[in-house]
């Protein structure tokens, strides 16, 4: 128990509780965090509880639907408690309505309190989507996911913007016990575009869907009470065709449905109608599940549109006719070997946008974007094996619908609740695990040396995954960060806020600011909080080693440490003294927080990787100097030459009547592009690249270069980067008047193509790690000008570069040599070499974690 004296002794510990009773009143967001964490921690699991949720709490459907509906009708469950997820809408209280006479079937709303107190309760937990993105299971729980349907549309990281957009579905997986697979096509979706293999620590059941079993004993009359309560005109003496469309994005999302979706309905069913007797048909429109909430948020619904709250199998079981597109919904009704008719408008346009697993030309059924052509064919039925090539119904349900004879449920119990491996399978591999983390994704230096180390190491070997964190204020490079990474790196984004109660949250504050680790042996250090979130982020994965690549974050830091029986390397990016005594723009200490915190922690990691050799002495020299124990090891930052090969290969040229210029693509459209004039072919041009921060001494710089061009006026001096001191820079350049000859160009995705056309690359920092932009200016065979750092001989080599003082005259000093040919340029690198070098570097400080496990 947490000593209440001792908090209120933590320095700042009032300001940090004052803060966090402020969210909770005034921020939702926090508000729901705070309420969920305490349920998580003040409730026990109940071994007989199982807890129910399909689409966010739609309605009692889909796999979990049946799975409850059969788990009700066994005598081995009758001491279960089952609790069900169901939204606030018109058809919950019927839903209710139709449980009335269980005792032991409960109904909660989603994201209440109660609700919060079930997911911390139940033992099973049952969805067919994803939980929210605070939810984070107990130890003793047991999750299943049964997922919703076979894709016919790209999905996970098959999607362009996958990376991403599957943040939560990947959390989710990974703390799964078992993911419900209904064909090893699906098993391999699994595997290949989630990413599965060698992470998903749980168990795949490649057993069928549960949710189609309903569809071999379908009842008409029980589907017209149902979709009479719902306000849905259906007749059971008239065969049904059903028409189920697919969501198509942005296009039918919440925030565009209007008027329109509702008349592409109604026209479909008056230009059916006139090809069909209605006097033996009926035509209803299930809207997908996105356009429905649509649809009711816009009071749009009508009494021919199926809401989601009706179970969709029961459905298909009396349906006589489908009519779909790209909708999964096809895979399901295989199993009654009625007509399937594909009405698809947009396929180009959707196969580029979205993707497709396989072209119409495989669809089990005939396929058309003319609505005539289509109900001369419904009018037709009897001739229906003759509109395509009817094999390739037989082979789909061959492959996709083999496993379903109507006791899936029976098998995904028997896997679930007694151990039964009869239809499980793994989804291991035999390579080294390792995460990746860099912190906050930013245009600097540790996210290409991360980059870089990523894209070089061998994926047979080596299974890789990046938690990849958005830094705030940085979205566009986020997402152009993560299109740029290896396509065999499995991305897990992070996604939503910590959870933490009110105290938590000044307790996890007010220890960074007093440097109160988990080394510290305080009871004031919040332990408990640390595991939770790193089985929020990652789930039960299990990795072999750690790499905490940043290095500068105390609250990843403690994530990691609190992990004691994983292997953890974390890397100093520069010499730690001079990142210690680092100044913002505003005068104050920028990383000494953190650092405090970090520096108490290097003993619980199994090695601190400097970013070179010469990096590493003056990190154990400092480190000894502060009586800190760490086992100091060293890496040199891997290099990507094909990357500024192709750099030089594609960018943007564009000639005006004001000059050649080059088009920066970091933006995300040419619109909003950058344009950067071309060096001049006719001046020596010096360049730079860098953070524009005073550590890089910039303002040096162009104050040397002012010197320089008084004396040779066919000068110029690029400035590629950001940073704090931009605006202190341009009013140093006005101040000299050289706005002429000084080019900022802001950060550039692709600075290569500058730096080739110009003469000569200056680095005048006050100090570095390991800098790559010197190993990029030597692909470029540039002459170098760089600061005599602490450093800086890693950096060097023979015949390669001027090594200068870091004052204004030093700088102007060298700068003048070159103009004089006496900067040397005469040397050789061979990047193969220098890359299996640093594999060689980083291999033996897994080997050093290895021993030191051993010797532990």
């Amino acid at each position: 128990m947490v000593d209440s004296n001792k908090l209120k002794q933590l320095n700042g510990y009032e300001a940090r509780l004052k803060a966090a009773q402020n969210l909770y009143d005034t921020r939702e967001w926090f508000r729901v965090r705070s309420d969920y964490y305490d349920a998580y921690i003040n409730t026990n699991v109940n071994e007989k509880m199982i807890m129910y949720e399909a689409f966010s709490g739609r309605g009692i459907t889909c796999n979990p639907g049946q799975i409850f509906r059969y788990l009700l009708d066994d005598p081995r469950f009758e001491g279960y408690t089952h609790v069900w997820s169901l939204e606030e809408s018109e058809f919950r209280d019927t839903a209710i309505e139709m449980y009335a006479d269980y005792d032991n079937i409960v109904f909660t709303k989603p994201y209440s309190n109660e609700y919060f107190y079930y997911i911390s309760t139940a033992k099973y937990l049952i969805n067919n989507v994803t939980w929210p993105n605070y939810f984070t299971p107990k130890d003793s729980q047991v999750v299943i996911n049964t997922w919703h349907g076979i894709p016919l549309k790209y999905l996970g990281f098959d999607v362009p913007d996958g990376k991403a957009g599957t943040a939560n579905m990947i959390r989710n997986l990974l703390f799964t016990d078992y993911v419900i697979s209904p064909a090893e096509y699906m098993t391999d979706i699994y595997r290949n575009s989630f990413k599965l293999e060698g992470i998903y620590p749980g168990k795949v059941i490649e057993a069928g869907h549960p949710r189609i079993d309903c569809m071999f004993d379908a009842d008409k009359y029980e589907i017209q009470k149902v979709l009479t309560r719902c306000g849905v005109k259906y007749d059971v003496n008239k065969k049904l065709i059903l028409y189920a469309p697919t969501w198509r994005g942005e296009k039918y999302g919440i925030s565009y449905i209007d008027l329109d979706i509702v008349d592409e309905y109604e026209a479909f069913i008056k230009k059916i109608s006139q090809f069909v007797d209605m006097a033996e048909y009926q035509i209803l429109v299930k809207p997908h599940q996105i356009v429905y909430e649509a649809l009711v948020q816009k009071g749009l619904m009508q009494d021919n549109f199926i809401p989601a709250v009706v179970d969709t199998n029961k459905l298909l079981g009396v349906t006589d006719v489908l009519i779909s597109d790209y909708s999964s919904i096809f895979f399901d009704f295989l199993v009654t070997k009625r007509p399937i008719f594909f009405y698809i408008t947009d396929l180009e346009a959707y196969s580029e946008s979205r993707g497709l697993y396989f072209t119409v030309d495989y669809l089990p059924g005939p396929v058309t974007d003319n609505l005539d052509q289509l109900g001369e064919w419904i009018r037709d039925l009897e001739h229906y094996k003759e509109f395509f090539t009817y094999s390739r119904y037989e082979e789909a349900i061959n492959k996709f619908a083999y496993l379903e004879d109507g006791k899936v449920c029976e098998r995904v119990v028997d896997a679930v609740f007694f151990g039964d491996e009869t239809y499980t399978k793994e989804l291991k591999n035999n390579k080294i695990k390792l995460l990746v983390h860099i912190g906050g994704i930013r245009f600097n230096g540790i996210s290409t040396a991360a980059l870089n180390f990523m894209e070089k190491l061998d994926k047979e070997k080596y299974d890789v995954s990046f938690y990849a964190v958005q830094a705030q204020g940085f979205g566009d490079c986020y997402c152009e960060y993560l299109k740029s990474l290896d396509d065999d790196v499995r991305v897990i984004a992070r996604i939503g806020a910590r959870i933490n109660n009110i105290e938590t949250y000044a307790r996890i504050e007010s220890c960074i600011d007093n440097a109160i680790t988990i080394e510290s042996g305080s009871n004031l250090f919040p332990k408990e909080f640390y595991e939770i979130e790193y089985r929020r982020c990652f789930g039960n994965a299990k990795f072999d080693y750690i790499i905490e690549f940043s290095g500068f974050s105390a609250f990843f830091a403690n994530i990691y440490a609190s992990q004691l029986k994983t292997k953890k390397l974390i890397w100093m990016h520069n010499t730690m003294e001079k990142e210690y005594n680092r100044l913002n723009n505003k005068g104050s200490y920028a990383l000494r927080r953190d650092l405090d915190n970090i520096y108490q922690l290097y003993s619980l990691f199994d090695g601190c990787v400097s970013c070179s050799h010469a990096v590493m002495k003056e990190n154990a020299r400092y480190f000894d100097r502060l009586g800190i124990k760490c086992k100091h090891l060293y890496v040199r930052n891997f290099f990507n030459k094909e990357k500024v090969l192709l750099g030089l290969e594609n960018y943007g040229g564009l000639r005006t009547s004001q000059g050649d210029f080059f088009i920066s693509a970091y933006k995300k459209e040419l619109r909003e592009g950058l344009l950067v004039r071309w060096p001049s072919n006719y001046k020596k041009t010096f360049v730079t690249v860098g953070r524009l921060a005073e550590a890089k001494n910039t303002e040096a710089l162009v104050r040397a270069f002012a010197m320089l061009h008084n004396e040779y006026a066919d000068t110029e001096l690029y400035l590629i980067g950001a940073g704090p001191d931009e605006k202190r820079l341009r009013q140093v350049i006005t101040a000299y008047k050289l706005e002429d000859c000084v080019v900022m160009t802001g950060n550039l995705d692709n600075p290569f193509p500058i730096m080739e056309k110009c003469d000569c690359f200056v680095m005048p920092s006050h100090y570095e790690g390991q800098p790559i932009v010197i190993l990029e200016a030597r692909i470029l065979h540039l002459p170098i000008i760089v600061s005599n750092f602490a450093t800086v001989e890693d950096s060097c080599c023979e015949r390669g570069q001027l090594v200068i003082g870091m004052e204004v005259e030093d700088i102007y000093e060298g700068m003048k040599k070159f103009m004089l040919g006496q900067v040397p340029c005469d040397y050789d690198l061979d990047i193969d070499e220098y890359n299996r070098k640093a594999m060689e570097e980083f291999e033996y400080c897994l080997a050093a974690c290895d021993r030191r496990e051993h010797d532990n």
